[in-house]
């Protein structure tokens, strides 16, 4: 008996043999399996790797066994077209097509790989990277010095031919626009000399004049426009009516273009020097870009494919391309036959029009999408699909079991839900937040729709939100802080770092910005050296770069560090040089991997001008507070099923926080505890106008 267990056990255990795996592979194949027949057929070739047309068995059987032909068509079915190519030179080099069945099929799946257009080289591109970050600094002296270099290296190319000449021009308009400069220092010192005698020997008018043709040359000399004022409210002191401290002031803008007509013009030419440097920096950029190397195009397909009748083989058929490089065309195939193609007139995202209804040969079949982008690089994204099997009807009995089951489940979950009511009433329950930012993702409501807006934005495009105090700000940066790192992007994975501006001085700006980056990359394995205890913007620009550099190491997609500010509203009351040196920042060649969303209360108005840092920086989104349904919402879904407002009390809520969320939740937790006080659940506008009276100071302030 022990002998008969033993000799079972051996035969349960023993591996398959060759031929096995390849008679099972050939019906997985056959019953377009291709998963299963890929295994089997593989597991025959490492046994028996030798194609043969008479192979004997253990069985001392002959069988006809050609594998590689059948394994590069199962490979190819499930989109592996290298795999494909590899079994199939083999099936050649074994004589599988001296068969002439075996010869037609060859030749077909020959055929269909070559259909795969083979990536179109390159030219050989100059590495630029030195010179943009010499021409962003603008030493264009030393930018010459790496342009030289490089045009030895690349003598042919016309576009370093081009950045010659303009760099030449570029460093002689510098050396003019120093000159000028010193100039104009020079005559406003001395104008400031003439104005503050002028004044200390009482001719206030003439001190007028020289003061403001300081602001003529100087618009935001703080001296000159500290003492126009200043002047102004002596003059009216001494009994002078506004009309004669007007006429004052004409007199003296007068005197002051007559007497700085030269040094006007000195500026005229000054400006005009800029207004070139700035076209010829166009210019610069436009050469950047055809010098650059184009990265591989990251292109993803979303393939929608709805099956219509099974049996009939239909199917509705829907697919998104997303890049993050302009498109040129787009082909789909279906079974390598030409199905559609589309022009795509440099789109980088393209929905092709839904296909209602098609009818596929056979179960398992291949599509394949052949997309061309805008440097002429194609690109193959395949989709296999198999219609699914049609179900096998459930016995009766199985269905009753299950119905029964539902029922009991439902029974439990109302009960359940009953008992929780019951234990959140009995434990003061009261999920309103007011003072405090929404951290919890069930209490962020309004936001969704522009939260949504953002993340569409976000990933080449700095952002700045902006609002009236306690419109949620804070909170919407908590929520892009929690969502962010779980975002599913095809082209980025995302780092992004809250950091809070309140109470920060000046000096301690980069260092701040750097600890918070330092700490919330470190958990993720990101380390840096202990930066210096003093922090400006060259360092932190040098820490960042490094910073990206390791996680590039570290990501499979592409990284995007976000800076979350909070609070920028203190940047205002910084320096121009600080708040350039951050802009700076976001210029710099490791740049595309860094975005910012900055929220404040006076940006919109403040950073406008075309004089700012910023102008024209951010992409702009305004929080403004909520729409009736929104506000709704908020005061009615976080407490359902456990506390009850009618409807007079909802719509006293809105009217008098007037949608806005602090005081909307403000007034709510209060309500909450004015009703458990009471022992009850249901709020009215009774209680609604009762707590209104006791906060209503802070609900009126806002």
């Amino acid at each position: 008996m022990l002998f008969l267990l033993s000799v079972a056990t051996f035969l349960i255990f023993q591996e398959q043999t060759w031929y096995e795996h390849y008679d099972q592979g050939q019906k997985a194949l056959k019953a377009e399996d291709y998963r299963t027949a890929i295994r089997e057929l593989e597991a025959a070739v490492a046994l028996q790797p030798r194609s043969k047309k008479q192979a004997k068995t253990y069985g001392v059987q002959f069988i006809t066994y050609y594998p590689y032909h059948q394994l590069a068509a199962a490979h190819l079915w499930t989109g592996n077209v290298e795999r494909a190519e590899f079994f199939l030179r083999r099936a050649y080099a074994e004589k599988e097509d001296s068969v002439e069945r075996n010869a037609l099929t060859m030749e077909l799946l020959t055929n269909f790989i070559a259909r795969y257009p083979s990536e179109p080289e390159i030219e050989e591109r100059p590495d630029t990277t030195a010179l943009w970050e010499l021409i962003s600094m603008n030493k264009y002296t030393a930018a010459q010095s790496v342009l030289q270099d490089l045009r030895e290296a690349f003598p042919n190319n016309a576009e370093l031919q081009g950045l010659t000449g303009i760099l030449r021009v570029l460093i002689s308009n510098e050396e003019e626009l120093r000159d000028i400069e010193k100039e104009a220092e020079a005559n406003v010192d001395n104008l400031l000399s003439d104005a503050q005698l002028e004044e200390e020997q009482g001719n206030f008018a003439r001190a007028l004049s020289f003061y403001t043709a300081v602001t003529r040359l100087k618009p935001r000399h703080q001296q000159a426009q500290f003492a126009i004022t200043r002047l102004t409210e002596r003059m009216e002191a001494e009994g002078q009516t506004a009309a004669e401290i007007e006429e004052a002031m004409n007199a003296a803008l007068r005197r002051a273009d007559k007497s700085n007509e030269m040094l006007l013009n000195t500026m005229k030419q000054q400006r005009e020097l800029q207004l070139t440097n700035s076209r010829l920096h166009r210019e610069l950029e436009k050469t950047r870009a055809s010098l650059s190397k184009p990265d591989p195009a990251v292109i993803s397909v979303d393939w929608d494919l709805i099956p219509i009748s099974e049996q009939n083989l239909t199917a509705m058929i829907q697919a998104e391309i997303a890049s993050d490089t302009a498109l040129k065309n787009a082909s789909l195939y279906i079974n390598d036959k030409l199905l559609s193609s589309w022009d795509l007139f440099n789109n980088k995202e393209f929905q092709i029009p839904t296909i209602p209804k098609h009818t596929f040969p056979k179960l398992s079949n291949i599509l394949r999408l052949e997309i061309r982008d805008m440097h002429n690089q194609i690109h193959q994204r395949v989709y296999p699909y198999t219609f699914p099997r049609p179900a096998q009807p459930k016995a009766p009995f199985l269905r009753k079991v299950f119905l029964i089951t539902l029922a009991i489940l439902t029974l439990g979950l109302f009960f359940i839900r009953q008992r929780k009511k019951r234990q959140a009433f009995r434990n003061r329950f009261n999920p309103y937040i007011a003072g405090a930012p929404v951290l919890n993702d069930k209490m962020f409501f309004g936001r969704r729709p522009m939260l949504k807006q953002l993340l569409n934005t976000l990933h080449n495009n700095s952002l700045m939100i902006y609002g009236e105090r306690r419109i949620g700000k804070t909170s919407f940066l908590h929520q892009l802080d929690a969502i962010l790192p779980e975002l599913d992007d095809p082209h980025y994975e995302f780092f992004p770092v809250f950091i809070d501006l309140q109470g920060v001085k000046e000096d301690q700006f980069f260092g701040v910005i750097d600890h918070e980056i330092t700490m919330a990359l470190e958990p993720k394995g990101i380390h840096l050296d202990p930066p210096p205890e003093s922090i400006d913007g060259r360092i932190l620009t040098q820490r960042l770069r490094k910073y990206v550099g390791q996680l590039k190491q570290t990501c499979t997609k592409s990284p995007k560090l976000v800076l979350l500010l909070d609070e920028v509203d203190i940047m205002n009351g910084f320096s121009e040089q600080t708040n350039q040196q951050l802009r700076s920042v976001f210029m710099k060649g490791f740049a595309k991997h860094l975005v910012a969303v900055m929220a404040g209360i006076n940006i919109n108005t403040t950073w406008k001008s075309e004089g700012s840092p910023w102008y024209n920086f951010f992409e702009q989104l305004e929080l403004k507070p909520f729409t009736d349904e929104q506000a709704k919402s908020l005061v009615t879904d976080p407490v359902r099923g456990v506390y009850q407002y009618n409807a007079d009390a909802v719509d006293k809520i809105v009217t008098v926080t007037k949608g806005k969320p602090y005081l909307i939740q403000k007034m709510c937790v209060n309500l909450v505890a004015h009703v458990l006080n009471e022992n009850r659940r249901k709020i009215t506008a009774k209680d609604v106008n009762f707590v209104y009276n006791e906060i209503r100071h802070e609900v009126e302030k806002g």
